[in-house]
């Protein structure tokens, strides 16, 4: 995965930015983002396969996925945008539809104790039936049915938007014609426990009315606020489905009408050829019965009991909006490939270029103030001779003179400084011939310690600083 962003999210994936995780299952997680490198991109929900199913199956589920799609259009199935191949695997890109899943807006309604609405329950399961109804339709491009079965029909994968429309999701495990993958392992089960049919439980074959059968748990549950089939245990599930105990809708609700109980214990049959034999024929029956509330009515519904949710959403779109990155990019990278930030090191202060004349200035006064304090020590410590010596005092300037110069500015290894003359040649003054005379002990010659080799340092910012001890 790519750099980590503000957020902790990852910064992109291949060339979409991940802005903010919309959820997270069992194959991978979903982000909004949007294509990083467009001038103008929407908003689009990302779906980023886990670390550890980047091969072999899950990719195949998400091709299979994708060419199912890709011959299903209608309003209500969300379809898909792209599918594109990076290092993090197959990313599956799908429009950025806001709204709640029909599970989360069964959970809020049965929190605050307020039942859905009848109307809204068959707006729901009506459009969700209009996208099955479009999937088991659906041809490929030589006009052949491609025989597509959900199998995976449940309240998680109705989605409610906040325009009061529901859409299809996730047909990762649909059954069509051409799939490359079979199945994940022998025997294996597709879908929800709790919305599978008694066909799929038993391992035979399925058909359009195995997705009706799933509808119809789904609308039972939406109007009863309660499961169906869930148990205690997969094995309590299991049973439950099996013996077909469906509780009467009128004896929980008393606002059902009993057509509608009717018309979904007829869906919920055991026996296949009982059902309604489309999907398209169950709506019809369906709003038949009781009105489906419109739009702005379910919408209105998403807004009183998901309000959290869907505010929790708009917050993401607007950060997006006004974010337009959320982790600091080094360039813009190829498509497909993982951004790597690498980490910022301490700033340099750089100073101003008239600030660091001044300073040089001054170290270099602060040398020759050093040096002509150092020569007048000197010249103190070895004061006037003895008296019985009989020999003139010698001038100043001889011992001067004998001594070894302090370091001048010239040896000090910087471009500004090796153009002004040496502290020796401006401080003292020029030495007059030799005397005649007794010899004087010479004065004694302050070698510096090795530390002062060389006799400065440099600091954090580059600047020359000199060792005072070294003078």
């Amino acid at each position: 995965m790519s750099a980590v962003g503000a957020r902790g999210l990852p910064a992109r994936a291949g060339k979409y930015e991940l802005l903010s995780l919309l959820g997270r299952g069992g194959m991978g997680s979903v982000y909004l983002g949007r294509e990083a490198t467009a001038a103008v991109a929407p908003l689009v929900a990302i779906k980023v396969p886990h670390a550890h199913l980047t091969e072999g199956a899950a990719e195949t589920m998400l091709e299979d996925e994708a060419r199912v799609l890709a011959h299903i259009v209608d309003p209500h199935v969300v379809p898909l945008v792209a599918l594109e191949r990076s290092d993090e695997g197959l990313l599956f890109v799908m429009p950025f539809v806001p709204g709640v899943t029909a599970a989360a807006l069964a959970k809020a309604a049965a929190k605050a104790g307020k039942p859905i609405p009848l109307p809204v329950v068959t707006r729901i399961v009506c459009d969700a039936l209009s996208g099955l109804a479009a999937a088991h339709e659906a041809r490929g491009p030589d006009g052949s049915p491609l025989g597509v079965i959900h199998r995976d029909v449940s309240p998680q994968n109705f989605l409610v938007g906040t325009d009061g429309t529901t859409r299809l999701l996730d047909f990762g495990v649909a059954k069509a014609r051409g799939r490359l993958q079979k199945t994940t392992r022998d025997g294996a089960l597709k879908g929800k426990l709790a919305y599978m049919s008694p066909e799929q439980l038993h391992g035979t074959e399925v058909d359009a009315t195995t997705d009706t059968y799933a509808a119809a748990v789904v609308a039972w549950e939406l109007a009863a606020g309660d499961s169906l089939f869930l148990g205690d245990t997969d094995a309590d599930t299991f049973r439950r489905v099996l013996t077909a105990e469906v509780p009467s809708l009128t004896s929980l609700r008393p606002d059902v009408p009993e057509a509608l109980d009717a018309a979904l214990r007829r869906a919920l049959s055991e026996v296949r050829g009982s059902r309604y034999a489309s999907a398209r024929a169950m709506r019809e029956a369906l709003s038949a019965i009781v009105a489906p509330a419109t739009p702005t009515e379910v919408a209105a519904l998403v807004r009183e009991l998901c309000g959290p949710l869907v505010d929790a959403q708009a917050a993401a779109v607007r950060g997006a909006e006004a974010e337009p990155e959320i982790a600091t990019v080094v360039d813009r990278p190829p498509p497909s490939v993982p951004v790597l930030v690498a980490p910022t090191p301490e700033p340099i202060q750089v100073l101003p270029v008239r600030r660091r004349r001044v300073e040089l200035v001054a170290a270099f006064f602060a040398i020759v103030a050093a040096v002509l304090l150092g020569a007048l020590l000197r010249v103190r410590s070895v004061g006037d001779p003895p008296a019985a010596s009989g020999g003139p005092a010698p001038p100043p300037a001889d011992t001067a003179s004998d001594r070894s110069p302090g370091p001048t500015a010239s040896a000090v290894p910087s471009s500004s400084a090796s153009s002004e003359p040496t502290a020796s040649a401006k401080g003292a003054p020029s030495s007059p011939p030799p005397r005649s005379g007794p010899a004087l002990p010479s004065a004694p010659v302050r070698r510096p310690p090795p530390s002062c080799d060389p006799p400065y340092t440099f600091d954090r910012h580059g600047r020359k600083i000199f060792r005072p001890e070294c003078f």
